[in-house]
């Protein structure tokens, strides 16, 4: 995932972003696709570790809050880098920075959070194959196996790309694939815990979305 701003926009960088937020608290706004959604909680973890206050502004989806964004109507937007490959090569948005523990290749200039200064803030996606308990292991073998030979593959790692899922070869790992599982939805649910999450969706404010 990725922060940006639409390209007119005088913040160019996540330094600048942070700057400008403490100087006017609770003044600057940002998107997300939605509510609860991966963006969302990688925008609220960057405000829980900066101390910055900025008010969200929910819309049900990518589409609605990408508009929003070109129009000027927010300051900045937490989104899949997947959705805006073909906005930043257009030159219509900047990308100030990801989200993941690496850079992407496709932005080898845009620095992570991390490198950036803004410690234990690491938000991406895990994506798994998963076969009903009870299977046997041969056939769990079998599956990881092949799945990795398809996974290699040149042209199958290159749409994993232009879809803003860079693929990190890891090797078949059938039984083990359930610990970086729990270790996201925790993460996750201590993010929602603290930004206090799971009240507003209790009290029915706003799009409330699923990723």
């Amino acid at each position: 995932m990725s922060s940006w701003c639409r390209r007119q926009s005088e913040i160019k960088s996540i330094p600048e972003l942070i700057a400008k937020a403490k100087a006017n608290p609770g003044k600057l706004n940002w998107t997300s696709p939605g509510a609860g959604t991966t963006p969302y909680l990688a925008g609220e973890l960057l405000k829980l570790r900066t101390g910055i206050s900025m008010q969200h502004i929910p819309f049900p989806g990518a589409g609605p809050a990408t508009t929003a964004v070109l129009a000027g109507q927010v300051d900045a937007y937490v989104a899949n880098l997947g959705s805006v490959v073909a906005l930043i090569d257009a030159g219509k948005v900047r990308p100030i920075a990801v989200t993941a523990e690496q850079r992407w290749r496709e932005l080898p200039d845009v620095p992570t959070l991390d490198e950036l200064g803004v410690k234990d803030a690491v938000s991406d996606t895990f994506q798994a194959v998963y076969a009903p308990a009870g299977t046997p292991q041969a056939v769990v073998d079998r599956l990881a196996k092949e799945l990795d030979i398809i996974l290699a593959r040149p042209d199958v790692k290159e749409k994993y790309v232009k879809a803003g899922l860079p693929w990190s070869p890891r090797g078949p790992m059938p039984s083990a694939s359930a610990s970086p599982t729990k270790c996201r939805c925790t993460r996750r649910s201590s993010t929602r815990r603290a930004c206090g999450f799971n009240d507003l969706a209790r009290r029915d404010v706003g799009p409330i979305s699923r990723d």
